[in-house]
């Protein structure tokens, strides 16, 4: 299911087309040097192989070799494997420049000579190597593709800035990739040649979340993904590919990645996260250089999350605050932590993830059972994101009655930001943690979010499961109900919405509320002028959230369509701008769904549906992503493309 090794190439196309200019320039026999620079995991390795395809299809001559950890004791490696590669079938180049050096040449590949020069020194070497790629180059170019610098012996670097320094000599294109490790001779080197212009550097950083999200749709093969599934990766691999791949791998081998039928899924109440095993290596050796103190502080570190108030940690702790700063600063020095802004956080998610995942498990709970009481102490801390590490610390405590509550409100966190589908797996876990006679409100939660995702029946059950204690239960059976065009049934729970709201001096229950009387105006009577002039005064009132904006645009939207396209248009406009500035995903599916709808009857544009349809699976929204297939599947045959237009009903229909 996953693909890696053939995938396309992701996020690198500045540095792509730098390298093919360079190895234009190698077609020519102008020769020049670049220098891949990155940590572990970044994709030099994998944009060294892009060149090198690349030098093949011009017919380039590839030489490839790389260094190796612990290869000091292997002097010249890379470029006995590139010769012996780059000539096996054919021997050495049979020009009398290249015979002249066989002797040296055998240090590097022994079956050129039987007589191979004892103790020549790097000098020789260098040129040996330099005359075989001006030979084999002539006509045609070369290209030596050198991996892992970092690892390389002293005399292996030194010839590298000597084959760097006189590429006029030779013309060949040399590509070398290397980590920032300082602790080698080949970063230095690198650095002095970059400082008189003889080479060229291409830093690699970690990818753009855009850039991360389509390496996630690549590897998968999947034109669309849902945003829990793109969120996972991207909060765990920092940008970092192959980290990406490694998650999706500990994934799919845990059961947690399954192929649905818009795609792949990510089956939240089975996901583990999996450490690759050398960066596990890695964090291990690092904590290892800690005192025990420094171990016990990252450890409480770890439980209040990749980001964390270092003062939090003196309290779980009980470490004074300047002992607590020391312990912090040798974390740091080990690589573990770094500053961010005026705060601190784990250099990685998943060092984070696995300073967590190595305690055992009373030593975890007792620790999570601290930490929260410590986020406790201070209520109005435990907004937004950090419920969701509440009930995280909850769950690991063993209380589920606490871990029911903070995933309750983690998800209805989610839900106004319009990431349906993390809301509804997070309601899910809540569901699952909290006693049976506590699950009213779970229910009625999952009831609200399968109507908005357009799943009615399933909306329906779990409101049947809420029972009448709920308090959002009318709002989740107004929105199934308007949903399911019922408005009759719909209009009682409408009703004692608003009343509730106004009751409990709600403001945003009664605009919530309100936009459900908009809908219901809309699908009882149809009276537009009366829908517009509702919505309208809903988006005067200054006490709107974002997600609740871009609802009463779509219904002002609607309510202007029948009657003025163009300021219909505008309305689907703002909302879809709105959309994307808080990052509210379903509501910008939606707006992209109605604006795509403009495009196709307009002017017969496809692009913002198709958008529409990525955009709906991604937010857990799969009635929209249906709607959107079947207006494709129209449009596609009227252009006459039956196949395409054929394989877009059937996804609808599925």
């Amino acid at each position: 299911m996953i693909r890696l090794d053939d995938r396309e190439l992701v996020g690198r196309a500045r540095e792509r087309d730098r390298l093919a200019a360079a190895l234009d320039e190698a077609a020519a026999g102008r020769g020049g040097a670049r220098v891949v620079l990155g940590e572990a995991g970044l994709g030099k390795s994998r944009l060294r192989r892009e060149a090198e395809a690349l030098a093949r299809d011009r017919g380039i001559l590839v030489l490839s070799g790389r260094c190796v950890e612990g290869g000091a004791g292997q002097p010249f490696r890379p470029f006995g494997e590139a010769l012996t590669n780059g000539f096996r079938a054919s021997g050495p180049p049979p020009d009398s420049a290249v015979l002249s050096h066989l002797a040296t040449l055998a240090l590097l590949v022994p079956s050129w000579s039987s007589r191979p020069a004892i103790g020549a020194p790097v000098l020789a070497v260098a040129e040996a190597v330099l005359t075989v790629l001006a030979v084999a180059g002539r006509g045609r170019g070369v290209l030596l593709s050198i991996e892992d610098l970092h690892w390389a012996d002293t005399d292996t670097v030194a010839v590298v800035e000597y084959l760097v320094d006189n590429a006029a000599a030779h013309g060949a294109g040399l590509l070398v990739t290397l980590r920032p490790d300082p602790s080698g001779p080949a970063l230095d080197v690198v650095r002095r040649l970059a400082d008189r212009r003889a080479a060229s550097i291409l830093q690699l950083g970690p990818l753009a979340p855009a850039a991360m999200d389509d390496l996630v749709r690549a590897s998968l093969e999947a034109d669309a993904v849902p945003a829990d599934l793109l969120e996972f990766v991207r909060r765990r691999a920092d940008g970092v590919p192959f980290l990406a791949e490694e998650l999706l791998l500990g994934l799919e081998g845990a059961g947690a990645l399954r192929q649905g039928p818009d795609g792949p899924r990510l089956m939240l109440s089975r996901t583990v996260t999996t450490v690759p095993q050398t960066l596990a290596e890695s964090i291990e050796r690092r904590l290892a250089t800690l005192g025990d103190e420094s171990r016990d502080v990252v450890a409480a570190a770890a439980l209040l999350g990749r980001r964390f108030d270092w003062h939090l940690v003196a309290e779980v702790t009980r470490h004074d605050e300047a002992a607590v700063l020391a312990s912090l600063r040798e974390a740091t020095d080990a690589h573990l932590l770094e500053g961010e802004g005026d705060g601190i956080r784990f250099r990685h998610a998943l060092t984070r993830d696995h300073v967590v995942a190595r305690m055992l498990p009373p030593e975890r709970a007792a620790l999570a059972r601290r930490t929260l009481a410590v986020l406790e102490a201070d209520r109005a801390a435990l907004d937004g994101d950090t419920s969701e590490l509440a009930a995280e610390l909850a769950e690991l405590a063993g209380h589920r009655e606490a871990a029911s509550r903070y995933l309750l409100a983690a998800a209805r966190h989610a839900r106004d930001r319009g990431a349906l589908a993390t809301a509804a797996s997070t309601a899910r876990r809540a569901l699952g943690a909290a006693p049976a006679e506590a699950d009213g409100e779970a229910h009625a939660l999952l009831a609200e979010l399968h109507a908005r995702s357009g799943d009615v029946d399933t909306a329906l059950a779990h409101a049947a499961e809420a029972g009448d204690g709920a308090t959002q239960l009318d709002f989740a059976l107004a929105q199934a109900l308007l949903e399911a065009g019922r408005p009759t049934d719909a209009r009682p729970h409408v009703e004692r919405s608003a009343e509730r709201a106004v009751d409990d001096d709600d403001r945003h229950a009664r605009a919530r509320a309100d936009l459900l009387r908009v809908q219901l105006v809309l699908a009882e009577s149809g009276e537009l002028a009366r829908a517009r002039e509702l919505a309208e005064a809903i988006l005067d009132r200054p006490e709107l959230t974002p997600s609740l904006r871009c609802e009463a645009l779509e219904l002002l939207g609607r309510a202007r369509r029948p009657h003025d396209v163009a300021a219909a248009e505008a309305a689907f406009a703002t909302a879809l701008t709105t959309a994307e500035a808080h990052d509210l995903a379903l509501w910008r599916a939606r707006a992209l769904h109605e604006l795509g709808t403009i495009d196709l009857l307009d002017r017969m544009r496809l692009d913002r549906l198709v958008a529409a349809r990525r955009a709906a699976i991604e937010a857990g929204a799969p009635a929209t992503a249906a709607v959107a297939d079947l207006h494709l599947a129209a449009a596609l045959v009227a252009r006459g493309d039956t196949a395409a237009g054929r394989a877009a009903a059937e996804r609808a229909e599925s």
